[in-house]
């Protein structure tokens, strides 16, 4: 459902796709939050809504209920606020893009979040020069996939 011109909110319809492995949004007009029905869907491999228009913080629901997400990207939209400690419950997470978004703080840190340094591609976020996710920009300078 890629590269059309779907717009306004995901239908929390969409949460009773409980099977569903792969849910491509990206390059639509897609706004809002997401809806917590998505945490349904915990069969998901890949999330990309990448190129809308979504806004708010992301999601807790994310980490604690698609735990088998191995590729999140979520850029360019405006979400905001820290990134989420609970993503670091996707360990087959191998790309987390949040690139052209407005997140700020640090990454969480924890022992179990190591993971995230290695998949986690950012730029044009908003960080403080001295946080975790300001030396993350620094190091991966990934726009888009």
């Amino acid at each position: 459902m890629d590269n059309n011109i779907f717009r306004g909110r995901i239908p929390s319809s969409m949460g009773y796709l409980s099977n569903l492995q792969s849910l491509h949004l990206e390059n639509n007009s897609l706004s809002g939050g997401l809806p917590q029905s998505l945490q349904n869907c915990s069969g998901l491999k890949t999330l990309d809504l990448s190129m809308n228009s979504f806004t708010g913080k992301l999601p807790t629901w994310i980490g604690n209920s698609l735990v088998n997400l191995r590729f999140l990207i979520i850029n360019s939209n405006g979400f905001e606020g820290q990134i989420p400690k609970e993503l670091c419950h996707l360990t087959s997470l191998q790309i987390l893009d949040t690139a052209h978004n407005n997140f700020s703080g640090e990454l969480p840190t924890s022992q179990h979040c190591v993971f995230l340094y290695g998949v986690f591609q950012t730029n044009r976020n908003r960080a403080p020069a001295n946080s975790k996710l300001g030396e993350i920009t620094k190091k991966f300078r990934v726009g888009t996939l």
